[in-house]
């Protein structure tokens, strides 16, 4: 599960690799599990930009060879221990209202990932 895991966890180099993706920082951390990160894509005109500035929670399921992450949007500019950041006033900022990830290892090179998201993109905000 190391190698699907080391790829979550290095998030801020999603910009290199994902399409689109112009933004992608670790803003914080109070755990390896515990992060808050924000996101930017670049979308074709007459949209404007998107962010997201999400929680993110991991937790190992005792007695199973797996993880459970969660996700969520960060409604403040605020997190834990009074951290505080700015959001980017000239992007559209969309919403996870919920996400959760089940990480299971299957073998060694073999991992079976489940997710369950609702999202808001916010397309009803044009640009």
């Amino acid at each position: 599960m190391f190698n699907i895991l080391s790829i979550f966890a290095e998030a801020q180099t999603f910009k290199e690799w994902v399409p689109f993706n112009y933004r992608s920082d670790i803003m914080h951390e109070s755990s390896h599990f515990r992060k808050i990160a924000a996101f930017s894509l670049t979308l074709p005109w007459p949209l404007w930009n998107r962010s997201i500035y999400i929680a993110v929670s991991a937790l190992p399921v005792k007695g199973e060879n797996s993880l459970i992450v969660t996700m969520k949007t960060l409604r403040s500019n605020f997190w834990l221990n009074g951290f505080s950041f700015e959001k980017d006033p000239k992007t559209t900022e969309c919403e996870i209202i919920f996400c959760a990830c089940y990480i299971e290892s299957l073998g060694p090179n073999k991992q079976r990932l489940r997710f369950m998201s609702l999202a808001d993109p916010k397309f009803e905000v044009i640009p």
